[in-house]
């Protein structure tokens, strides 16, 4: 595979693991190897399509460029692509109509991040879940360890929760108790 792009990204992933210890999806992080280099959103897309056919397994993409993330959010992404928008994006009222527009055309997206403030009541249903890292999640910091989480009073969580950042069987069985659907990366520390 020789697509230009791929010169000027750094890659990485981690499997998104069900309760189940099933490998639902794979997410990919895209970095610009220079901070200054505008990428191509398209020509991402053309080498995602041709690694990870439409009709595979879901494929989260985590990319760690505004510049390139805010290309993405105008472009036609496959349906199995689904998009991480990070909380300080989401609760932006300038990228709604894109967030909306992707939403319409049954793309997926995936709130990273919990947000500072709530997001605006459009935008809201546009994430499937939301990506909460461990040491950020009030489900693990407060309440039983050994009980489902419950929202805090006035809280209302509309969608579920993926957790990020967990290094261990003890945090992602907790994570799993808490109500998660999902942890990205497999804790093999303790196997």
């Amino acid at each position: 595979m020789n697509h230009p792009i791929l010169g000027q990204t750094a890659l990485a992933y981690s499997p998104v693991i069900d309760r189940n210890r099933t490998v639902i999806a794979t997410r990919l992080t895209v970095m610009p190897l220079t901070q200054d280099t505008a990428l191509n959103a398209s020509a991402l897309l053309t080498v995602l399509a041709d690694t990870w056919p439409e009709g595979g397994q879901q494929l989260w993409l985590n990319v760690a460029s505004e510049s390139l993330l805010q290309d993405l959010l105008q472009a036609e992404i496959p349906g199995h692509i689904y998009i991480e928008v990070p909380a300080f994006m989401a609760i932006d009222a300038a990228n709604s109509a894109a967030l909306l527009a992707l939403h319409e055309r049954r793309n997926t997206l995936l709130l990273k991040g919990r947000p500072l403030q709530e997001l605006p009541r459009e935008v809201l249903p546009c994430f499937k879940h939301a990506l909460i890292d461990y040491t950020d999640d009030r489900r693990i910091q407060l309440g039983n360890p050994n009980q489902p989480s419950i929202a805090p009073e006035g809280t209302i969580r509309s969608i579920s929760h993926a957790q990020v950042g967990i290094t261990s069987i003890e945090e992602m069985e907790l994570s799993f108790r808490k109500g998660a659907i999902a942890v990205l990366g497999w804790p093999i520390d303790n196997v």
